[in-house]
């Protein structure tokens, strides 16, 4: 059918095609960047989480020290 348009039109068709292709793989591009930054952020959760659960367990362990000192006083 793109045959029998003239061709300023098979051109423009043809230039149609490749901003449709373009603006899908920008999309796919930006949803891409989208979930990495998400998944960064799941990260940079999850290590303040660690710390924090690190912190609790040092003291934790310190009052444990603690008592175990005043059981053998």
């Amino acid at each position: 059918m793109s045959q029998m348009l003239p061709s300023a039109d098979r051109l423009a068709l043809a230039r149609l095609d490749e901003g449709s292709l373009e603006a899908k793989v920008l999309l796919n591009a930006a949803s891409t960047f989208m979930g990495l930054c998400e998944h960064l952020r799941r990260v940079d959760q999850m290590r303040e989480a660690k710390g924090a659960a690190e912190g609790e367990a040092a003291l934790l362990r310190k009052k444990l020290a603690e008592a175990e000192d005043s059981l053998r006083l």
